[in-house]
């Protein structure tokens, strides 16, 4: 297990969700404090997990809804989400 963070921008983001997932940790939840993107991250021995990504959306609306609805039909979990001052984020596994 690991507690991360980093700042809000998608290049963090993304570079500490690849790292984590090139050692084996995918983040099980995320929170946003101070600025900060914090990640609860977890070492998944055995998983079915292919691929972990995160989406960012501008507000929680009708466009946000049917982005997550067209990615689960596509095979993809909505694993878990944090909310910003500007942003919604939204980790999706598959």
């Amino acid at each position: 297990m690991r507690i991360v963070n980093g700042p809000e921008t998608m290049e963090s983001v993304e570079q500490i969700l690849k790292e984590s997932a090139d050692k084996g940790f995918y983040p099980y939840g995320l929170s946003f404090n101070n600025g900060r993107m914090w990640y609860f991250l977890l070492k998944l021995v055995s998983s079915e997990t292919h691929s972990v990504f995160i989406e960012r959306y501008k507000k929680i609306d009708d466009k946000l809804i049917a982005s997550v609805e067209e990615l689960q039909k596509k095979g993809y979990t909505p694993w878990s989400m944090a909310v910003s001052f500007d942003w919604v984020y939204i980790v999706y596994g598959k």
